[in-house]
């Protein structure tokens, strides 16, 4: 288990991940063997603090894995402040429950950086293919699936996942991606956000 480089606890959340806000927010941490952050400089802006329960799941799953998928590289993105409330500019991200995840790709990871805003102007094409490589569908069904699983253990689970509809056939598809379909809410229209980049998650765990 990876030592935590974390401030803040224990977590308490108010309302909802649109309404809502978080007593306690701790900060996902920084690098582990096989994952890290999207953006060093939004660290230090307080972008990367969620509930607890659920940055242990986050972790859990990355631990998990490191094991199972030894040469698949993932990036963590915005999660929130200390305190949720308003995260501009997403419309969530308010009680410490919503995590982005960047797409994991076939050959190294995502780049992101200032110029292309941390990975959120990537773009990529209905079969996954995109000036910075090739989604991996198959690592990412298995981190949802290892994520999910860390979530139950910790008393939640997984409420909903955003991905570009047009990117969903292929994550069914892959290995271990068509369990996903009956034990995770999936958007079906697309958000006002493509998702193509990042796959946005939405945890539950007991909320004031």
């Amino acid at each position: 288990m990876l030592t935590f480089d974390i401030l803040g606890g224990p977590s308490a959340c108010r309302g909802s991940t649109s309404k809502g806000r978080l007593d306690g927010g701790v900060r996902h941490p920084t690098l582990g063997e096989n994952y890290g952050a999207y953006c060093y400089l939004c660290i230090l802006a307080l972008r990367t603090y969620g509930h607890e329960s659920a940055i242990n799941a986050s972790v859990d799953s990355f631990d998990e894995l490191a094991k199972s998928h030894p040469d698949a590289r993932f990036v963590y993105g915005e999660i929130g402040f200390p305190w949720g409330g308003r995260f501009r500019p997403h419309r969530t991200h308010r009680n410490g429950l919503s995590f982005d995840y960047m797409v994991t790709l076939t050959e190294g990871r995502l780049p992101t950086h200032a110029l292309n805003r941390f990975g959120n102007d990537a773009e990529f094409d209905s079969s996954g293919e995109g000036p910075s490589g090739q989604i991996d569908f198959a690592a990412i069904a298995a981190h949802l699936t290892a994520l999910d699983r860390a979530a139950r253990d910790r008393g939640g689970r997984i409420q909903r996942v955003l991905f570009a509809p047009d990117l969903q056939d292929d994550l069914f598809a892959a290995p271990g991606g068509a369990a996903l379909k009956g034990r995770i809410y999936f958007n079906s229209r697309q958000s006002w956000v493509r998702h193509d980049d990042h796959y946005h998650v939405d945890f539950h765990f007991p909320c004031a």
